[in-house]
């Protein structure tokens, strides 16, 4: 899917998939500082790096720093030293009514 809706009380986040691939199970927010815009892109171009078959990357939706991202992480079987990131970047924001 292209596509992750999250729905809160009051409004609809729609992102757009940038990224699916399995990393390496360091803790994003204490490895990257996001407020730094040389860490951002060295997080996003870490995804481009990476030469793993199950890897998906859509480079049309690559995020430009200060753009939202929502990061999914779930454990990869037989790894332990991996994860399985699903990255995407924020679209919209709708209010609902």
């Amino acid at each position: 899917h292209r596509e992750i809706k999250v729905y809160l009380p009051d409004k609809v986040l729609t992102y757009k998939v940038f990224a699916a691939t399995a990393y390496s199970n360091v803790h994003i927010l204490y490895y990257y500082d996001f407020t730094s815009e040389s860490y951002y892109r060295w997080f996003i171009k870490s995804f481009q790096d990476v030469h793993d078959l199950g890897t998906v990357i859509d480079k049309e939706a690559e995020p430009e720093f200060g753009e939202n991202l929502l990061v999914l992480s779930t454990c990869l079987k037989g790894y332990n030293n991996k994860r399985f990131l699903v990255i995407a970047v924020l679209e919209d924001s709708s209010d609902i009514k």
